[in-house]
């Protein structure tokens, strides 16, 4: 699995829709570096794949819950909250292989805010198709174990290590 884009709309301090990070590597330049000062969107931006990808499972729960809810509230974006109707995003779009054919993904998981009322979706398209729930609920993401993925945020640098462990998750509807 390789992720290529990420687009976040109105996560933590990317405000608006135009917040889309290209992550596509290139021959001879395969180093992807996140730096900034502090509150910048560092921590934001890697949270925001986790949760993108795995919904509630990035929280270690099974099902939508309050608990999920309000740890995702503390995600949005501050001012754009504070309206009473309000819409945030996150997209990933990744490459992956499957049964030596490479496939393009793209996760677009949406929450739609009325009052303190949240909605979420999950919207995935393979190769530009959506995907009925059914399929959804098939695909088996390759994932480094969160035991041997430690993500580390130090003042204006995020470190990234991890071990070969891997496991597969399925992403929650």
């Amino acid at each position: 699995m390789k992720i290529t884009k990420i687009k976040l709309n109105n996560i933590g301090p990317y405000k608006g829709e135009e917040n889309i990070f290209d992550l596509d590597v290139k021959k001879g330049k395969n180093i992807i570096l996140i730096g900034g000062k502090n509150g910048a969107g560092k921590t934001t931006l890697l949270n925001s794949i986790k949760i993108g990808l795995f919904g509630t499972y990035a929280y270690g729960l099974k099902t939508n819950s309050n608990i999920y809810f309000n740890s995702i509230k503390k995600l949005f974006n501050y001012v754009e909250s504070r309206k009473k109707i309000s819409y945030y995003e996150i997209e990933i779009e990744f490459s992956l292989t499957e049964n030596y054919i490479e496939n393009i993904y793209s996760f677009s998981r949406n929450w739609k805010k009325i009052d303190d009322e949240i909605n979420e979706t999950l919207r995935v398209k393979r190769n530009n198709v959506y995907l009925p729930d059914e399929e959804i609920e098939q695909i088996q993401i390759p994932i480094i174990t969160i035991d041997a993925l430690k993500w580390g945020c130090n003042s204006n640098k995020v470190i990234i290590g991890a071990k070969k462990n891997i496991c597969l998750i399925k992403p929650l509807l």
